[in-house]
């Protein structure tokens, strides 16, 4: 305990600089480089990956030089081995106190990022329709096509997307008729290609079972899935949200000292720091962890916890724990 209370709270008193020097810096590139208050969310969003970045580089690198049983040859190994004698030799002890100072650092990104994110849209829950009746398809004598949702909701928005084929003869756009348990909803969307995304907005209401009728037109229509989408009427918290986008940057973090974890005992400090960064790198940037799909929904507006981006990190942990074994045995080995 005393080896995590040590950790967090080096980590901590870095983090307490660098933070608020990154958010500044941020906002003020972001104003440098033309952003103004009538950006979106999204076209600022970059910003605020290099502020989650930097903070889980200056966490990770500090928790592997800060603690000595992270590489060989370090100075106050042999007092390490008395305090922390378990075969980890305390780098998972420190491993959970950077991560716990780095998810205090993340809230606290997550609450001041309405300076870097100008007209964050509120988070409401985004509710694929599941198809009802046989193949989603509209298409040849096949004239309608019915979806349905798990649960009833209210709902304030249904999203379209399509995907067109052409047609044998001369395309002639697709007319559909939306019905919300029998009843026309909006107006009739015309479909001819694949770009698009149809938004019918309307009063609240509740609804269960979708259905798209085809009144026009011969561009064959598939919808696959996520193409048909009910956003619920309720907002929800947007710095929850931004809370739990912002808790993801965890993972790689995570991975990284988890891989420092299993090269130390045959690893020095430079080399060490230098994977840390790599692997900080690899996955983020290479999308090995959902970071990038989970601040890209919090920036659109969707509710992360009734998103996928949840059920995706599972690998992730699972690969970090997996190298925290693997580490164990390495050591373990090591001292016979």
């Amino acid at each position: 305990m005393n080896t995590v209370w040590f950790a967090c709270r080096a980590t901590l008193r870095r983090l307490l600089v660098v933070v608020p020097l990154l958010l500044l810096s941020a906002n003020a590139g972001r104003s440098l480089s033309g952003g103004d208050a009538n950006d979106t969310a999204a076209a600022a969003g970059p910003w605020l990956h290099v502020v989650l970045f930097v903070t889980a580089l200056v966490a990770c690198l500090g928790a592997v030089d800060d603690w000595p049983a992270f590489a060989t040859g370090q100075d106050g190994a042999d007092w390490v081995l008395r305090i922390a004698p378990g075969v980890l030799r305390g780098c998972g002890a420190a491993t959970a106190g950077t991560l716990a100072a780095l998810l205090l650092a993340t809230t606290a990104i997550a609450l001041a990022a309405p300076l870097l994110l100008p007209r964050l849209p509120a988070p409401r829950a985004f509710l694929p329709l599941v198809c009802s009746s046989g193949q989603p398809l509209l298409a040849g004598a096949r004239t309608t096509v019915q979806f349905r949702l798990d649960r009833e909701v209210e709902v304030a928005e249904l999203h379209l997307h399509p995907a067109a084929f052409m047609p044998g003869d001369q395309p002639v756009p697709t007319a559909l008729e939306v019905l919300a348990d029998g009843q026309p909803l909006g107006e009739r969307v015309e479909v001819s290609g694949n770009d698009a995304e149809h938004i019918l907005v309307f009063a609240p209401r509740r609804l269960q079972l979708i259905e798209l009728r085809r009144s026009g037109g011969n561009v064959p229509l598939a919808f696959p899935p996520g193409a048909v989408v009910a956003v619920a009427a309720n907002a929800r918290s947007t710095a929850l949200n931004l809370m739990f986008g912002c808790a993801v940057w965890l993972l790689p973090a995570f991975l990284a000292l988890a891989t420092a974890m299993l090269l130390a005992p045959s690893t020095s400090l430079p080399v060490n720091l230098a994977v840390t960064v790599t692997m900080l790198l690899v996955t983020t940037l290479g999308e090995l962890t959902p970071t990038t799909d989970a601040i890209t929904a919090c920036l659109r507006g969707h509710w992360l916890p009734g998103e996928p981006v949840f059920h995706s990190a599972i690998p992730s942990l699972a690969g970090g724990v997996l190298v925290m074994i693997l580490a164990m045995l390495v050591r373990r080995r090591s001292r016979r």
